[in-house]
């Protein structure tokens, strides 16, 4: 016997008991109009069984009411295709309550749109799980606002995939709060491209732990601008490797503060470049440990100009070797 479905006007359709609409079939909801879908009532659509819902169309998935969507529940939403969901406009999905977003598994999420991801609020996207985040899309990842980026929960950004992190703007990098900086693990620092280190706030860099700021290669280092570097805490400066420290640039190396100069390994400073040595500044020169400077090599003593070299202390003096003082050139001293 052929369904009456096609036959029915919208008013039958929105008359229909909710016993009737429950008892219809996967089958019967394939035949429903856009129109008639439209005229469903809130009650009517939760009396939808879960197991008729693959009935529904593309097409009559498009056209579901915000109220409608509203009115869907958990288990109804966990029900729907890769390719229903993949239907949803923006104005369906920023009708999703957030009990329901949360029963998408993660087929389901990574379905939906880029513009659908955009328009989600920031109640929704803190509402996703770590398991919702860690299996984004990276172009679903490239669509999230600023404000959204700002609303992720620390621990579900933590568990987000380094591929993720790098598909982060320099936008969204600035977006990230402190706190959400601070829980980001050294893989996800690494998958920072140079933009995105060189878009870092200096609150950004403050709240970076010293594993974090030791996790940056040189590529990245090199992008270190003189605030962010007069930033980094002594501590984190003294974790750097050798080639980090080799890879700050010159006006990068000229910004760190006294306590930072201090602070550094002699290791660190033997590791320094000739040209690194030469953008010291006369405070900073002051500031080395004569541990410190007792490792500096020939070339690097060589290097140093007159008002560096005015600048040591006595101590300082009395710390070089002999091979440092035949380094100094007529002009230094």
């Amino acid at each position: 016997m052929a369904s009456l479905i096609p036959l029915l006007t919208t008013a039958q359709v929105a008359a229909l008991s909710t016993q009737t609409i429950a008892n219809l079939t996967t089958a019967d909801w394939a035949l429903f109009s856009t129109g008639q879908i439209v005229a469903l009532t809130t009650a009517q659509i939760q009396a939808i069984e879960t197991a008729d819902l693959k009935g529904v169309t593309t097409a009559s998935m498009a056209v579901f009411t915000t109220d409608q969507i509203a009115a869907f529940t958990s288990t109804q939403f966990g029900a729907l295709s890769t390719t229903q969901i993949g239907v949803m406009n923006t104005a369906q999905a920023a009708a999703l309550e957030t009990t329901d977003l949360q029963s998408l598994n993660s087929l389901q999420l990574r379905a939906l749109s880029t513009a659908a991801v955009n328009v989600l609020d920031t109640q929704q996207i803190a509402a996703l799980t770590s398991l919702q985040l860690a299996t984004m899309a990276t172009t679903q990842v490239a669509a999230l606002n600023t404000n959204q980026v700002a609303a992720i929960e620390t621990g579900d950004l933590a568990a987000m995939l380094s591929t993720e992190i790098a598909a982060f703007n320099t936008n969204q990098i600035r977006a990230l709060t402190t706190q959400q900086m601070s829980a980001l693990s050294s893989i996800a620092i690494r998958a920072f491209n140079t933009a995105d280190v060189a878009a870092l706030t200096t609150d950004q860099v403050v709240a970076m732990s010293t594993l974090q700021i030791a996790a940056f290669d040189t590529n990245q280092v090199s992008t270190l601008n003189t605030a962010q570097v007069a930033a980094i805490d002594t501590s984190a400066i003294s974790a750097m490797s050798t080639a980090s420290v080799r890879a700050l640039n010159t006006a990068a190396v000229a910004a760190l503060t006294t306590s930072q100069i201090a602070g550094l390994s002699s290791t660190q400073v033997a590791a320094l470049s000739t040209t690194q040595v030469g953008a010291l500044t006369t405070n900073q020169i002051g500031a080395i440990e004569t541990t410190d400077l007792a490792v500096m090599n020939t070339a690097q003593v060589a290097i140093l100009n007159t008002n560096q070299i005015a600048s040591l202390n006595t101590s300082q003096i009395a710390a070089m070797n002999t091979a440092d003082v035949r380094a100094l050139t007529s002009t230094t001293v």
